[in-house]
C-alpha cells in the first residue's frame, strides 16, 4: 500500500473521543454505544464541558494542507498529519507515513466538579 492513509488516523482520533465522551466542537456529547448505562452516564459526567476540534496548522514536519492541531476546549493538546516527504527520506523512509499525537493528561482530571 502506498498511501499514508490519514483517514484512518483521523478516525481513530474520533473514536477515541467517541469513547471517553468528548464531543466534537458544537456537537453535544454522547456516550460510546458499547458502554453500560452506569459507565455512559460517568463518562458523561466527567466530559460534559469538554469539546474537541481540528484547526489548519503550519508546521514543515508536515505535508501542507494535511495537518492539523488538535484543541481540547481552547488547548492545543496535540497534532495530526501526513509526514511531509523530505522528513520521511531524512530517516530512510520510502512510504508514507500518518502521525497522531495526543497528549492523555487532560482527560484525567474530572471537569464535571
Amino acid at each position: 500500500n502506498h498511501s499514508a492513509e490519514f483517514e484512518i488516523v483521523h478516525g481513530v482520533l474520533d473514536r477515541v473521543m467517541e469513547v471517553i465522551g468528548v464531543a466534537w466542537a458544537d456537537e453535544p456529547a454522547k456516550a460510546s454505544a458499547s458502554d453500560g448505562p452506569a459507565e455512559a452516564a460517568a463518562v458523561s459526567a466527567a466530559t460534559a464541558s469538554l469539546s474537541y476540534k481540528l484547526e489548519e496548522a503550519d508546521d514543515a514536519a508536515f505535508f501542507p494542507g494535511f495537518q492539523a492541531s488538535i484543541h481540547l476546549n481552547n488547548e492545543v493538546i496535540g497534532s495530526v498529519g501526513i509526514v511531509h516527504p523530505e522528513v520521511l527520506a531524512n530517516f530512510g523512509i520510502s512510504y508514507p507515513v500518518s502521525y497522531l499525537e495526543m497528549s492523555i493528561e487532560p482527560f484525567l482530571v474530572d471537569h464535571s466538579k
